[in-house]
């Protein structure tokens, strides 16, 4: 199985209220060019041209880690690992979001029938502390 990690960004939209995750050096160096996405209820992996997970796309990103919008929009780090197995595709992340002071984490994981038959592979990502944006 061809595994792939580095550092991670993360971005949330709130009005959309979707969470992005992607490791960086692919986007920005060109490393693994997206080919194309895979919809799990909601989980988006996006795939290379090699069909290797490079990010992962949260859609109702609240409704799905049962938390406030507001939870999510102030995550300063954490992790997520996507991985790729003969029968299952296997999800899971764990968040780290300030919240009137105090430091909140929570994890969700997810598991599915590989029923796309998707190759073996897997994006483990650990997130760099983000800056507060004005």
């Amino acid at each position: 199985m061809n595994n792939l990690e580095g550092k991670g960004v993360i971005d949330y939209n709130y009005n959309e209220d979707i969470l992005y995750f992607y490791i960086e050096r692919f986007i920005t160096k060109g490393e693994h060019k997206y080919d194309y996405s895979f919809d799990l209820e909601g989980f988006i992996i996006d795939l290379d041209e090699d069909g290797h997970g490079i990010a992962i796309v949260l859609l109702d990103a609240s409704e799905k880690l049962n938390v406030p919008k507001m939870v999510l929009k102030f995550i300063k780090g954490g992790n997520f690992k996507a991985k790729v197995e003969k029968n299952l595709i296997l999800v899971s992340f764990s968040l780290i979001s300030v919240i009137r002071n105090k430091l909140q984490q929570f994890t969700l994981n997810a598991e599915r029938l590989n029923t796309p038959q998707l190759k073996e592979t897997g994006v483990e990502c650990q997130i760099a502390p983000m800056v507060q944006q004005v």
